[in-house]
């Protein structure tokens, strides 16, 4: 099963102290969005390192709804930024994305 929380940015997380330790940003837009890689080998190899401090971290797959919130690949709007790959998600506070994915198995 997929929660809510799975979603949480990095300033939730931090706000609802899910993290202690976490350093916050609060200039950095990226820190008010969920991160995805939409290039599955690239997210299969974070999955090992964050298996390695996670050990329940799996890898999700799902499709985006623009009615969920604003999405917007990094590279686009993020100066320095060079991975063509990465996603951050704007998730509206009312969205259930946690509908929209699935364990990835494979």
């Amino acid at each position: 099963m997929i929660y809510k929380q799975t979603f949480f940015s990095s300033y939730e997380e931090y706000e609802k102290g899910l993290v202690t330790d976490k350093d916050i940003d609060r200039d950095d837009l990226s820190t008010y969005s969920t991160p995805f890689d939409i290039k599955k080998s690239k997210a299969k190899r974070l999955l090992k390192m964050f298996n390695k401090n996670y050990p329940k971290a799996l890898l999700i797959e799902g499709k985006y709804q623009g009615d969920m919130g604003v999405a917007l690949k990094t590279i686009d709007w993020k100066e320095d930024y060079t991975s063509n790959h990465h996603v951050d998600w704007w998730i509206y506070k009312k969205a259930t994305p946690e509908k929209l994915f699935k364990e990835c198995l494979e």
